[in-house]
């Protein structure tokens, strides 16, 4: 993927007119034969609630939001959210995937702590394309997925289906 350094492209906006944006940061750089060949890693900022600019952090915005809501939701409730956030990181539709899960509008109207789940299900999705374009996307070895794209995920079903201390999946995924 080859886009222009320090660029910014708007990706979403929530049905709550926040936006979902990436930006392209420059900090590292593609190579090929020690030439550099412009690619950058992207990043994924959002609009909080006041409509100021934040950047993802799998800790605060994903696992301790996700822990929040779970405590109100139970695991069952979880459990729905974790099915959902795979499909998003599978890069189905949001509206699909609301679609698929109507019980995802009733935790919506239930004014759950954190993020909305929509802000949530975007942000996952754009958590897995970045990791793609970090990382390259497909194995040239194995011509399969990198498991950068299931990051996110693996590191919620550590916390949620495995019951693994938050610490220990921060450390297990480096997450920082």
């Amino acid at each position: 993927m080859k886009l222009p350094r320090n660029t910014g492209f708007l990706v979403h906006e929530l049905e709550d007119g926040r936006k979902i944006a990436i930006t392209t940061d420059g900090r590292k750089q593609s190579y090929v034969d020690g030439k550099p060949i412009g690619r950058y890693n992207i990043r994924i900022w959002y609009q909080d609630k006041g409509g100021r600019w934040r950047g993802l952090s799998y800790i605060e915005d994903v696992l301790v939001d996700l822990m929040r809501k779970r405590d109100v939701i139970g695991d069952e409730g979880i459990n729905v959210l974790i099915e959902a956030i795979k499909e998003s990181i599978e890069l189905v539709p949001v509206w699909e995937i609301f679609q698929r899960h109507p019980e995802l509008r009733r935790l919506e109207e239930m004014k759950l702590p954190g993020h909305p789940i929509e802000l949530l299900l975007v942000l996952l999705k754009w958590a897995g394309v970045e990791e793609d374009v970090n990382y390259w996307g497909i194995n040239p070895k194995t011509n399969r997925p990198y498991e950068g794209r299931y990051k996110p995920y693996n590191a919620i079903c550590d916390l949620f289906v495995k019951k693994m201390r938050l610490a220990d999946v921060i450390r297990k995924h480096k997450l920082v």
